[in-house]
């Protein structure tokens, strides 16, 4: 459990794990798989999601900056 979120006007409880690094630090996924985002979004600021399979995805949020290969 991490805490209660409020989205598109619904508030429900949300699940995650939130890691904190020094700036600049190079961030590396978690597993393979597929960039399906990599934008500035609104409460999260720069943002990387990686689709591992059709259940799980990691969002890497509030980067200093968006680099993926």
């Amino acid at each position: 459990p991490y805490g209660w979120r409020k989205r598109k006007g619904v508030r429900r409880f949300h699940y995650g794990i939130d890691l904190a690094a020094p700036k600049n630090t190079p961030v590396m996924a978690a597993a393979s798989g597929t960039v399906i985002e990599a934008r500035y979004a609104p409460g999260y600021g720069n943002t990387i999601v990686i689709a591992h399979s059709k259940k799980y995805k990691t969002r890497y949020a509030h980067l200093n900056k968006i680099r993926v290969k």
